[in-house]
């Protein structure tokens, strides 16, 4: 805030703010955090969303929506009047060791780690905190509590010259967000991945009562009933991490569940006004052969909480660019 209040006031505005509980108060409009999509819907012209950390997509988004916005690290949007609006975009100037990035996109091929096994790893890396890394022994070990493949761990140890599986997850870190980028746009990559919007089929459902469920309720009503039989989606993931504002929801599902899924939630192929979208697509095979499931989760009966992140991103890839867009945000969200 103290960013913001410098901000206008080197333009000649003087911003009144005080904080009410959640909620912080500029002028007369009070900013609250959402806690659901439903949220948005309930916001008058006297309110807007207060966000912990937002991105350029989900920010142009609100302002498309006029929707009232506040980001306490730089962002501002909040209209005063039919033809007032006060806008303010931080810019950041990054210096970037080229060499250094140029040597490690030379050392790293993408499909070392861009593979089911190889993101499997990462993601399951990226989860353990280091202090749980340190505690384990060898990578052997922590392969075999987590259920991953060794031989592929190995290899990328060896390929990022780690000593260990912490100073491994720091190398990841370290690579560039544009090797990620790169290794992600490589054909080589769909060899031995299915992209989830090169299969997904949209759909509807035609149950009142299915349709007036939140989308909290429908994750967790879904995990209950199909448990590892279905997973979140890329564009789940996206919204459950912030970076994505979606009113519909996408969907990993196993082959043999498919058809119980669109029957229970009374599913018809297509798109129709007013209903939410479903996305769904099925792999070949399980989604734990697949590596759509992650190694490391906890108990949360949220579908995109078990879902393997690094792949989530991956499978954005190759939709429409918006969605491409909010990869380097997702990622920056995992390797911080």
């Amino acid at each position: 805030m103290t960013k913001l209040v410098k901000l206008l006031e080197a333009n000649g505005f003087q911003l009144k703010w005080r904080q009410q509980g959640e909620a912080i108060r500029v002028g007369t409009k009070a900013f609250r955090p959402s806690h659901s999509p439903q949220d948005l819907v309930a916001l008058s012209s006297s309110e807007g969303l207060l966000l912990s950390r937002s991105t350029k997509e989900q920010r142009e988004s609100l302002r498309a929506r006029n929707i009232n916005y506040l980001d306490p690290k730089g962002y501002l949007y909040m209209t005063l009047g039919p033809s007032t609006t006060i806008l303010i975009e931080e810019h950041r100037s990054k210096k970037k060791n080229l060499e250094k990035k140029r040597q490690q996109q030379i050392a790293v091929s993408p499909t070392l780690l861009v593979s089911p096994n190889g993101l499997a790893l990462v993601d399951a890396l990226l989860r353990t905190s280091p202090q749980q890394l340190q505690e384990t022994r060898s990578t052997l070990e922590f392969c075999r509590m987590h259920s991953l493949y060794q031989p592929k761990a190995s290899k990328i140890m060896t390929g990022l010259r780690a000593k260990n599986l912490l100073d491994l997850r720091s190398k990841l870190q370290e690579l560039p967000i544009e090797w990620w980028m790169f290794a992600f746009d490589s054909p080589a990559t769909k060899r031995k991945m299915l992209a989830f919007f090169d299969v997904a089929q949209n759909y509807y459902s035609v149950s009142p009562d299915i349709e007036v469920m939140s989308e909290e309720e429908l994750q967790k009503k879904l995990n209950s009933e199909f448990g590892d039989d279905v997973t979140g989606g890329p564009t789940l993931v996206a919204k459950q991490v912030g970076a994505l504002i979606d009113p519909g929801i996408s969907l990993w599902v196993s082959p043999d569940a498919a058809s119980k899924l669109k029957r229970d939630f009374k599913l018809v192929a297509g798109k129709k006004p007013n209903h939410r979208t479903w996305q769904l697509a099925s792999p070949t095979v399980t989604l734990r052969k697949a590596e759509l499931i992650s190694h490391v989760r906890d108990s949360a009966t949220m579908l995109s909480a078990k879902t393997n992140v690094m792949r989530a991103i991956w499978d954005l890839s190759f939709s429409e660019s918006r969605l491409r867009e909010i990869r380097a945000d997702l990622l920056r969200s995992l390797l911080r």
